[in-house]
Order: structure tokens, then sequence, then C-alpha cells
């Protein structure tokens, strides 16, 4: 497998943002899952201060980006390190975003990792959704999120809150096939694939544009990009 951008994408409204963007940040940090006894801690030490300061104005502006070391028991000796971005989206939300670049036959562990840590800092955080998915070419909320705070694009690993949704779009949701869908925070979070390196079936992208929101909801894979449907 080539190497992919690989990010979680968390999409929060106003008034889940009391602490700022840093203390957000600090937060989504806290959450991340241990391995092995190891934690995921800032890297270098421009990033234990802007995790450490009260409101750290350059990372609120999205002027800069914070480095974070997985645990090293993930990839054995190999060193990991992930940013975290924080995107303004207005009116809209905003997103904080944790990108890597990975590949590699170590990437069924990595992902592994990922999907706990996706896991954990939506628990923590409680988003109005959010993917594990590749990088998609935008992640300002604005692009991302559609009203209904639906994701415009479900990725392998996507969650969406509940809270709000119309009765049909939840009985949509919990309807779709050929996927796991389990409870979390508050929503539920739907995986489309057992094996991240295959596509989804046809019958959940089609389930998908069927979500009684517009435009249509389409699906944006690692390796399998799936087309729009018109």
């Amino acid at each position: 497998m080539k190497a992919k951008t690989v990010a979680i994408v968390l999409v929060l409204s106003r008034d889940e943002q009391p602490s700022g963007a840093t203390g957000l940040a600090r937060r989504f940090v806290s959450a991340m899952p241990s391995d092995d006894g190891q934690v995921a801690v800032p890297w270098l030490d421009v990033d234990v201060e802007t995790l450490g300061g009260e409101r750290n104005v350059d990372f609120e502006q999205s002027m800069t980006a914070i480095s974070i070391r997985h645990p090293p028991g993930v990839l054995g000796d190999v060193l990991w390190v992930s940013t975290l971005t924080f995107l303004d989206g207005g009116d809209a939300g905003s997103s904080l975003v944790l990108s890597s670049i990975l590949g590699g036959p170590a990437f069924t562990r990595i992902w592994s990792y990922l999907v706990r840590t996706a896991d954990a800092v939506t628990r923590a955080l409680k988003p109005r959704c959010a993917t594990l998915g590749g990088l998609l070419t935008s992640d300002n909320p604005a692009a991302v999120l559609r009203d209904e705070h639906v994701p415009r694009t479900f990725a392998p690993w996507t969650y969406v809150s509940l809270e709000g949704l119309g009765d049909d779009v939840v009985a949509g949701l919990r309807g779709l096939p050929d996927c796991t869908i389990r409870e979390a925070a508050n929503g539920v979070v739907i995986e489309a694939v057992e094996d991240v390196h295959s596509p989804p079936t046809q019958r959940f992208v089609d389930a998908l544009a069927a979500l009684p929101v517009v435009p249509r909801v389409t699906y944006k894979d690692l390796t399998f990009p799936v087309p729009p449907v018109r």
C-alpha cells in the first residue's frame, strides 16, 4: 500500500468551544489512548509550550500546528509523529485535524490504534461529526458539514451526533446496510468496511446516497474512492 495522508477530523460547533482551540487541543491529546503503558505527548518544546499555555494565538488562527508523538509501542522503535491543526469555520463550526502520512506493512496495526484514538477523542469532545480516513481536499467545516450535521462525505470510520436530527435521517443512518454501527458519545459510529484496504459494498454507497439530506452523501475510501452519486 502506498503512503497515504490519513486524518481524524472532528467538527465542533461554537458552543462546544468554551476553552478555545488551545483547550480543545489539550483535551484531544489527553484523551488519546495509551499503548503498552505509553501515551501520546507533544513532540518538541514549542509544542509543549503551545499545549501548556492559556491560549495560543497562532494555533487558534490556524497559523501553526502541534506535533504529537504517538506511543512508541505502536511502531516499535520507529518514531511516529502526527500534526494537530485547528481550522476555524466560522458559524459552521470548527475542526481539529490529526493527520499522518502512513503506509507500509505496519499499516493494519496503525489503523487499529487510530480507530481507538478516534473512538476516545469522540467520547471526550462529543463533536457534531467526525471521520477517520483519507484527508479530504478541504477539511474546512463549512465544506465538510451540512446543516443537519451529517458529513457530506463518509470515510471508513464516521461518527455522527444524532442530537437534533430528524427521525427520518436517524432511521436512515441506523439502517445503513453492510457496515458496523455502534453507539458512541451522542450518536453512532459507522464503520463502512471490515478491511480498510477494501471498498464498501455498492449497497452501502447507494444507501448513503439515499439518506434524506441534500446534497447526497458520498463516500471516500483510503485507496478506492467511490465517485459521487448524481
